[in-house]
């Protein structure tokens, strides 16, 4: 039985800011701009100090599986796997600071700054500092693929993108995929796809 999450433009504008991070991270074409940059040598586990944003150069495109648009024969064809709930814990802990984890506030360096909690409050400052408060509501770090998928930030190698969009538009988001794994009966090592069409 295949198993595909369809996201409609036209239908879904509840979370128009989460397809279009998704449109822009399975791009080719457009991820090498995307965040954490994907470069040779970068280390992306260790959740104290994010790649710089550059330039420094030599950033790599991405590639992220799970397209059922794709062909099979590419990578970006082939399935998600449902995550346990220890992998999504540890798909967030890459980029996601919790004081719990990082004593004393969850705080991480980088590029001479102080920044707390996520690796989105580097990458997207501007958006965080434009936003109303709290901005603990109103702008969320998505991520893609997702925390929910074995192909998260923790075994991704780079091969991943977060931004900071409005929080009410993710947790839409996350809503539906929720309500739809639920639907679905799908359990962790299950293989899903998601599609985007207009």
């Amino acid at each position: 039985m295949k198993r595909i999450f369809s996201m409609k433009e036209s239908r879904d504008t509840n979370f128009t800011e989460v397809i279009t991070h998704i449109k822009e991270a399975r791009n080719q074409a457009t991820n090498k701009g995307t965040f954490p940059p994907l470069r040779d040598g970068a280390n992306y586990s260790d959740p104290l100090n994010p790649p710089l944003k550059g330039p420094l150069g030599n950033v790599k495109a991405k590639v992220m599986r799970g397209d059922w648009l794709a062909s099979r024969d590419v990578e970006a064809g082939k399935p998600f796997t449902k995550a346990t709930e220890d992998q999504e814990l540890k798909n967030r802990k890459v980029f996601s600071l919790n004081p719990k984890d990082y004593p004393p506030s969850g705080l991480f360096q980088a590029e001479g700054k102080w920044y707390t909690n996520s690796w989105c409050k580097y990458y997207w400052e501007e958006v965080y500092r434009a936003a109303p408060r709290p901005t603990s509501r109103t702008v969320n770090c998505d991520e893609f693929p997702w925390a929910s998928t074995t192909q998260g930030a923790a075994s991704a190698k780079g091969h991943f993108s977060i931004k900071a969009i409005s929080g009410t538009q993710n947790q839409s988001h996350g809503g539906t995929v929720g309500n739809w794994t639920n639907t679905q009966r799908l359990l962790a090592g299950d293989s899903f796809w998601y599609e985007i069409i207009p």
